[in-house]
């Protein structure tokens, strides 16, 4: 195991560190398995070839050229922790977030992120510790609601998950994935009412999928539901770009902001509806969301738009794309304070981000998007 960082990144006389760095010291010997080159290759082996697992393990990579040049390199950490999330193994990847909780451990969005990690692993005990730190680091945090939801879900304690679920709500009224979370929890409870309550008021929000016969890009169903529901695929043409921000991401400069914040579908509404029914497949992936939002930019349902990117950020709290996006967004919907912190987010997860990218230039970027209507 590793030698334990120094404490002098965390500022003294700070609870809320204090906390932090005691629930580390106790996770960070949550796991038998380190970092080495058997669990490496246990990592590589689970994925199928394919070009997104040699971009994963690029990343790897990459990062590890990074750490070995520098420990404190916060960024590689939570970089390769993303790509061991994304490879399946997540006890490499709670493992590193645990290295980057010990340099910064007072943003409570890690702590979310080692939750799921650990409750992918069945350590529920650990998740719920760090879903209830991270509430407590940010009473106003809905993925950290979402997620100790779930961990009660999981649990079938179907009466604390509601709760949580509702104080989500209650902090984003607009939040499809919560209402859809709560619905399912009341359902388990036995209570149908506002179980099919909260289903029709996240319709409201988010559509439900549709049906479509296009031949699926899922392997292995082995009955007629999962073929009929797997049976989807995204008739879209755009040309946004990749919305991965790996340890040596490309810098986006405000040339190129209105590719990312902007799809280019040829039918939108089309386009949202093979979307939704590709997300109720793969509900967590990310791109698909993001894509889905820029679809709803195009038609100008700003609301469906900014409720998907955070449901996005939440799946991938470390693409600064996702950020740039939102920051347009809130800045269109009258929220410059908002729109400037998502700014600030961005080029803290992408520090390679060019210095031109600020708030000035995508609201500019909204401006040549109207010009060239």
């Amino acid at each position: 195991m590793k030698g334990v960082f120094t404490s002098s990144k965390v500022s003294p006389g700070k609870s809320v560190a204090m906390i932090a760095t005691i629930l580390l010291s106790i996770n960070a010997g949550a796991f038998a398995e380190v970092q080495t080159p058997a669990a490496r290759a246990a990592a590589a082996s689970a994925v199928p070839d394919s070009p997104e697992k040699t971009r994963l393990l690029k990343i790897v990579e990459q990062c590890d050229e990074a750490i070995a040049s520098n420990s404190g390199n916060f960024k590689a950490y939570v970089d390769r922790a993303h790509a061991f999330f994304d490879l399946g193994n997540f006890a490499l990847a709670a493992e590193d977030l645990s290295w980057a909780l010990q340099l910064n451990p007072t943003d409570g969005r890690w702590f979310i992120w080692r939750a799921k990690c650990y409750s992918k692993l069945d350590k529920d005990d650990l998740a719920m510790a760090d879903a209830n730190q991270a509430i407590k680091m940010a009473s106003d945090s809905v993925p950290a609601y979402l997620t100790r939801g779930d961990l009660f879900v999981k649990s079938k304690q179907y009466s604390q998950a509601i709760a949580d679920y509702t104080k989500a709500i209650s902090i984003d009224g607009k939040n499809a994935v919560a209402l859809t979370k709560r619905a399912a929890a009341y359902k388990a409870s036995g209570d149908e009412t506002d179980a099919e309550k909260d289903t029709q008021a996240a319709a409201a929000i988010a559509p439900p999928p549709v049906e479509t016969t296009v031949a699926s890009t899922t392997t292995g169903a082995t009955d007629d539901t999962t073929k009929q529901n797997a049976s989807v695929t995204i008739a879209t043409t755009d040309s946004t770009t990749p919305t991965s921000d790996p340890a040596t991401a490309l810098k986006t400069t405000s040339i190129n902001l209105k590719e990312i914040i902007f799809g280019k579908f040829e039918n939108p509404e089309k386009s949202v509806q093979n979307l939704t029914a590709a997300i109720s497949v793969s509900p967590l992936d990310q791109s698909l969301i993001y894509k889905r939002a820029q679809a709803y930019i195009q038609l100008g349902k700003l609301d469906n738009a900014l409720n998907d990117l955070m449901n996005a950020i939440q799946n991938n709290p470390n693409n600064s794309n996702l950020y740039i996006a939102r920051a347009w967004l809130y800045d269109t919907m009258g929220n410059p304070a908002m729109a400037q912190q998502d700014v600030t987010q961005a080029h803290f997860c992408n520090p390679t981000l060019s210095k031109d990218v600020t708030l000035d230039n995508i609201a500019a970027t909204h401006l040549k998007k109207e010009k060239s209507k």
